[in-house]
C-alpha cells in the first residue's frame, strides 16, 4: 500500500515546527526493474536513479483538494498525447525535492495516440495523504468533491442527436450505390466495399469482406451498434441470417438495429434487397442535378391539357394533348382503349378489312414472343404472288399459276394429284424442276429420276407387303462392313455416327494371348514387338519396360554391367566404424573398395564408392570388410 516516507514524515514536522506550509508539487513515474508490487514499501529508499524515471509532471494547483481536514489529494492526468512508457512506481516530491510518498503498483502501460497505428489511453492518478492538520498545513482549499463530474451523460446525449440528425438525412437505411452489396464470386460470398447509414449509424467497409451463409435459403441482415470502445464511441456491425429479425437491446442495453440486405433462395441466386440511392460522391453533388430538373419544369407555363416532353439535357416543353389521345387517357381499361382505336374489344384484335401500301408490304410473326428477327413472314413481292418465309429460308411460293415448296409438305389430310404422277424436286429461282424425282402406280409403286428412261426405270419399289424387314441384318449404328484393300486379311467396319474405320482381326487359328482379367491383374494394355535393335521390347501403356532378356544372353548382360551400378557386388569396408549385420543398408559414400589401405578416406580414397544405397551381405565389425549389393 502507499506509504509516506520517512523523509516525508520528517518534512512535516519541520513545516508544523517552522509554521510554514507543505507544497507537494510534482508527480514521478519510474519503472524499476524486479519490484514486487506486493512487498511493503520501503520508507527509507531514496527515489529510484535517473535511468528508472519513465515521467514527472507538476500538480497543478486546482489539482489539489481535501476530503477532511485530515485527508489531502493530489491528482494528475496524463493525456493520449503522452508516451510511450510504463510504470510500476509512483512518488510525490515536495518543492523542496523531498520524495514525500511512495506507491507500488502492477506494471502498466502509457501509451501515445499515434493514428492510424496505435490508439492511445489517458491515465488518472490520485495520492490520498493522512495525517493530522493535513488540510491546514498544506494550505489546500478546494473541495475534493467538485472533481467528481460525469460526462457520460452529456456525451451519450451528443452520440444519439448525431444518429438521429443522419436519421432525418438517411432514413431507416440508405446504402450508396453498391456498397455492402452481397454477390457471390466463385464459391464465395462477399460483401462490396462502401458507405452506408442504418438508423443513423455510419458504417464503411474499406474492402471486399468475406461472409459465409448459416444455410441456404437464408436471408442476410445487417446488425448495426454503438458501442464503448474505450474512451470512444464507434460503430460496430456484423451480418446476420435468420427470418423475421427486429431491433433489439443487448445484455449491456445497447441499441441494435437491423436491416435485411439480400435473400439466399438457393447456391446460385443473390436477390439484393438494400436500400440504394446512388450516391457516389458529396451529397450535394448528387441531389445537384434532380434541383436543376425540378428548376427546369417549374419555369414551365403549362395550360390545361398539355404534356411535358424533354427536347435536351435539363430542357423541357409543353404541347397539347389531342382530342383522339385525351379519350384514350379517358379510357378506364385496355377493352376500351382497343374499341377507340379501332381494334375491337377482343385482346385478339379483328378487322373488316387491312391494306398494306408499300413497295414491298410484309406482315410479320415473332413466334412466342420472340424479340429478335421474325420467325415467320408473307410477303408480297408480286403483283401476283406471295411468299411464306421464315428466318431461315423461304417456305412457299404462291402465285396465279400454282405452288412451289422449297421445304417439307406435312398435311394432316390426303394429298390429290390430277395427272397419274408425283413430281418431286428441287425447285429454282424461276419454277422450273431439275433432278425431279417421279413416282408412279401401275399395280406396283415405280420409281424413276428424270432424264432415265421410262416410267420404273429404277424398279420397283419395296414395301412391307413385299419385303420383310425382320429378315435384313439390322446395322446398329454400323454404316458398312468390308475389306481394306479386297483382302479377306483385313476386315473393318465403318461407324454410322462419324465414318470412324474399326479393323477387325481375322481368325488366327489358333487361341492368342489375352491379357488381363487373371488373379491381381489390371486392365492396363500391354504392348510385345520387335525393336529396331533387334530386341524383344515390352511397354506397359506408356510406359517402356526396356528389353526382354533371354537365357542365352543373360552372362553378357550381366558381364555388360557397369561397376557399382545397381545390382552389382563389391567387397568394400565401412569408413564411419559402425557394426552391419546381414541385410543392413548403408549409403555408397560410406563405403571404401577393400584394396584400399585402413585410412578412412581422408588420405587416399581413391577406392570410395560414393553412390547409390547397398546391402550388407555378411557382417562388418568397426571397419572390417564384407561383400555389399547394391540395390538403389
Amino acid at each position: 500500500m502507499p506509504r509516506i516516507t520517512l523523509a516525508g514524515e520528517d518534512l512535516i514536522a519541520q513545516k508544523q515546527v517552522a509554521q510554514q506550509p507543505l507544497n507537494i508539487t510534482r508527480f514521478i513515474f519510474a519503472n524499476v526493474p524486479g519490484l514486487n508490487p506486493n512487498n511493503e514499501v520501503d520508507r527509507a529508499a531514496p527515489k529510484p536513479p535517473a535511468g528508472q524515471i519513465v515521467y514527472s509532471a507538476e500538480i497543478p494547483a486546482e489539482n489539489k483538494g481535501y476530503v477532511n481536514p485530515a485527508q489531502v489529494v493530489y491528482s494528475l492526468q496524463v493525456g493520449s498525447d503522452v508516451g510511450d512508457w510504463d510504470f510500476n512506481w509512483i512518488g510525490l516530491e515536495s518543492a523542496e525535492g523531498v520524495l514525500f510518498a511512495v506507491a507500488h503498483v502492477p506494471l502498466q502501460q502509457k501509451r501515445r495516440n499515434i493514428p492510424p497505428l496505435q490508439i492511445g489511453n489517458n491515465i488518472t492518478r490520485n495520492f490520498l495523504v493522512v495525517f493530522d492538520g493535513a488540510q491546514a498545513l498544506t494550505g489546500v482549499t478546494i473541495d475534493a468533491s467538485t472533481w467528481q463530474h460525469d460526462f457520460t451523460v452529456r456525451l451519450a446525449g451528443i452520440d444519439e442527436r448525431e444518429r438521429q440528425s443522419n436519421r432525418d438525412i438517411f432514413g431507416r437505411a440508405c446504402f450508396f450505390g453498391s456498397a455492402l452489396q452481397l454477390e457471390k464470386v466463385g464459391e464465395i460470398y462477399q460483401l462490396k466495399p462502401g458507405t452506408a447509414y442504418v438508423e443513423g449509424i455510419r458504417v464503411d467497409l474499406a474492402a471486399g469482406l468475406p461472409v459465409a451463409p448459416d444455410a441456404l435459403p437464408g436471408t442476410a441482415w445487417l446488425d448495426v451498434a454503438l458501442e464503448r470502445e474505450l474512451n470512444d464511441v464507434l460503430a460496430s456491425w456484423a451480418v446476420v441470417w435468420g427470418a423475421d429479425l427486429t431491433d433489439y437491446a443487448d445484455t449491456n442495453g445497447v441499441q441494435h438495429h437491423l436491416i435485411q440486405i439480400a435473400d439466399l433462395p438457393d447456391s446460385n441466386t443473390v436477390t439484393d434487397l438494400r436500400p440504394m440511392e446512388p450516391i457516389t460522391g458529396a451529397l450535394v453533388k448528387h441531389f445537384q442535378p434532380k434541383d436543376e430538373t425540378l428548376t427546369a419544369l417549374a419555369a414551365l407555363d403549362i395550360a390545361a391539357d398539355q404534356f411535358i416532353y424533354a427536347t435536351g439535357k435539363d430542357n423541357f416543353a409543353a404541347a397539347p394533348i389531342t382530342a383522339f389521345a385525351r379519350s384514350i387517357l379517358n379510357d378506364p381499361n385496355a377493352e376500351a382503349a382497343r374499341e377507340t382505336i379501332g381494334l375491337g374489344p377482343s385482346s385478339a384484335p379483328s378487322f373488316s378489312a387491312l391494306e398494306l401500301n408499300a413497295a414491298t408490304p410484309v406482315i410479320d410473326f415473332h413466334f412466342n414472343g420472340s424479340q429478335t428477327d421474325y420467325t415467320s413472314r408473307i410477303v408480297a413481292d408480286g403483283g401476283n404472288q406471295l411468299t411464306v418465309a421464315s428466318a431461315a429460308k423461304m417456305q412457299a411460293r404462291f402465285t396465279d399459276a400454282g405452288m412451289t415448296v422449297g421445304g417439307n409438305i406435312s398435311p394432316e389430310g390426303n394429298v390429290y394429284v390430277a395427272g397419274g404422277g408425283i413430281r418431286l424436286g428441287a425447285v429454282a429461282d424461276g419454277g422450273s424442276a431439275g433432278g425431279a424425282i417421279d413416282l408412279r402406280w401401275d399395280g406396283t409403286m415405280r420409281l424413276t429420276v428424270s432424264g432415265d428412261t421410262g416410267w420404273g426405270a429404277w424398279g420397283t419399289l419395296w414395301n412391307s407387303n413385299n419385303f420383310d424387314p425382320s429378315s435384313k441384318v439390322s446395322s446398329d449404328g454400323m454404316l458398312v462392313a468390308g475389306f481394306v484393300g479386297g483382302t479377306s486379311d483385313s476386315p473393318y467396319f465403318r461407324r454410322s455416327s462419324d465414318g470412324a474405320v474399326f479393323v477387325l482381326q481375322r481368325d488366327l487359328g489358333f487361341t492368342p494371348v489375352r491379357q488381363g482379367g487373371g488373379a491381381g491383374q489390371s486392365a492396363n494394355i500391354i504392348h510385345i514387338g520387335w525393336s529396331s535393335e533387334g530386341r524383344l521390347k515390352g511397354q506397359v501403356d506408356g510406359t517402356d519396360l526396356g528389353r526382354f532378356i533371354f537365357s542365352g544372353d543373360l552372362s553378357g548382360e550381366l558381364a555388360a554391367l557397369p561397376i557399382s551400378s545397381i545390382g552389382t557386388y563389391a567387397f568394400a569396408r565401412p569408413i564411419n566404424g559402425a557394426t552391419y549385420n546381414q541385410g543392413d543398408l548403408i549409403s555408397g559414400s560410406q563405403l571404401l573398395y577393400s584394396s584400399t589401405e585402413n585410412t578412412n578416406g581422408t588420405v587416399n580414397n581413391s577406392g570410395l564408392i560414393g553412390g547409390g544405397t547397398w546391402r550388407c551381405h555378411g557382417a562388418s565389425t568397426s571397419t572390417n570388410r564384407t561383400l555389399w549389393m547394391r540395390i538403389a
